[in-house]
């Protein structure tokens, strides 16, 4: 099931056990960056990434629509779809499939995932 790119990128905030969104304009599908295998890549703040890219879209899709009403609501959703919340940093592609981009912890510090997790290009900066 594949997803068209939206025109605003979805952030998430946990703050205080709500979750709040804010939408931002997202580049030019043209002007986004292109990823290569191995390549160091720049993690957006408050992105996600998921074991499954099903998981991360319906992650999005249910947060778009105001689903997630408490942040408690939004970290079981990570929990129990092996999705993990990622703040700004940087981390290594280890995958590509369209959209969507594998990434890895560079140090070896985040090993909830392996051997990679998926997110959406619009979620890094090369």
């Amino acid at each position: 099931m594949g997803h068209a790119l939206t025109p605003r990128l979805v952030r998430y905030l946990a703050c205080a056990g709500h979750a709040a969104v804010l939408l931002m304009p997202l580049q030019a599908a043209a002007q986004q960056p292109k990823f290569q295998i191995k390549a160091d890549v720049r993690v957006r703040e408050d992105s996600f990434a998921c074991k499954e890219t099903s998981d991360l879209d319906r992650l999005l899709q249910i947060n778009q629509r105001g689903g997630f009403t408490s942040g408690t609501q939004l970290y079981d959703y990570l929990r129990q779809h092996n999705c993990i919340g990622l703040t700004e940093g940087r981390a290594r592609v280890y995958a590509i499939k369209g959209q969507y981009v594998c990434i890895y912890d560079r140090k070896n510090r985040n090993k909830a995932i392996k051997p990679c997790a998926w997110t959406r290009r619009e979620m890094l900066l090369k």
